[in-house]
């Protein structure tokens, strides 16, 4: 059974239904869709993405092999807990590799009503949720991630902290056989929390009331906020405060239109004000 783009005119329970029939009546089926629930449905050894560069048409299994028993927690998680969300990313021209789950779900909380705002695709040189897609990665594992990443995907960029880990990871992703087209980091120091209360400091005296409830003692200032965020990691409702917050404050709006916008640029080796390339050919976040 051949099936093409079974999302189309169907809600996601109706897909479901249909995928599962037709995998249940068929002894071979093919599927082509750009839905990653779809996708996800099939074992991910099944998944063959496609890709057309410039009129060549190349496949790739999204899993070459099953995974042995052996497998670690981290790639087990990648395959199976986060499929959908993996294969969710990699249908984007460019795929962005997080250090850790605190940065992709903080960037991702904050961009969702983003998204929403009217006339925000106009305010951006290259629309980062239509251009870069961002990838659930488990912290530590940005190396390991892109090394099973990057033979599927011709575009996948890497974002880390500018701290040591984060040279470090750099360090060893430029010393693999075929490093990132991308690597990109924060200022030195800093991690994604700064990057978020650079955003909340275009409006400090609007945005830190708004975020009184955050958790912990009232904060006075956005210092305050940025410290409870790095003590307080994976805390998505006080992710969800910051980006009402942010997307609330014209001012903060416009600051995180601007630090997206820049990571689209620098993950198309675009060069902008936010992110300049270091001596080793790193883009570095200039706040």
């Amino acid at each position: 059974m051949a099936l093409e783009h079974p999302e189309l005119h169907l809600s996601p329970a109706t897909q479901l239904q249909l995928v599962h029939r037709i995998q249940g009546l068929s002894t071979q089926t093919f599927i082509t869709t750009h839905s990653p629930t779809v996708a996800a449905l099939a074992d991910p050894t099944e998944v063959l993405v496609l890709q057309n560069q410039d009129g060549l048409l190349s496949v790739s299994p999204f899993l070459a092999a099953p995974l042995a028993g052996d497998a670690p927690n981290w790639k087990r998680k990648f395959y199976q807990q986060n499929r959908a969300e993996v294969l969710s990313a990699m249908m984007h021209p460019a795929l962005l590799i997080p250090e850790g789950k605190a940065d992709y779900h903080l960037l991702r909380t904050i961009l969702r009503p983003l998204l929403l705002t009217e006339g925000w695709v106009a305010d951006m040189d290259r629309p980062f949720g239509l251009e870069v897609g961002i990838l659930p990665t488990e912290d530590a594992k940005v190396v390991e991630t892109y090394q099973i990443l990057y033979p599927v995907h011709p575009r996948a960029c890497c974002l880390v902290d500018g701290d040591q880990d984060g040279l470090r990871y750099i360090a060893g992703l430029q010393a693999l056989p075929s490093p990132p087209p991308s690597v990109i980091r924060w200022n030195d120091g800093a991690m994604v929390e700064d990057a978020v209360g650079w955003i909340l400091s275009a409006d400090e005296a609007g945005c830190v009331p708004l975020l009184a409830d955050i958790g912990g003692n009232v904060p006075a200032s956005v210092a305050d906020v940025v410290a409870r965020l790095k003590v307080r990691k994976m805390d998505i409702v006080a992710y969800e405060m910051v980006a009402d917050a942010i997307v609330n404050i014209p001012a903060c709006r416009n600051r995180a239109v601007e630090l997206f916008n820049a990571i689209a640029c620098a993950c198309a080796d675009i060069e902008t004000g936010r992110f300049v390339r270091d001596a080793g050919g790193t883009w570095v976040f200039r706040p």
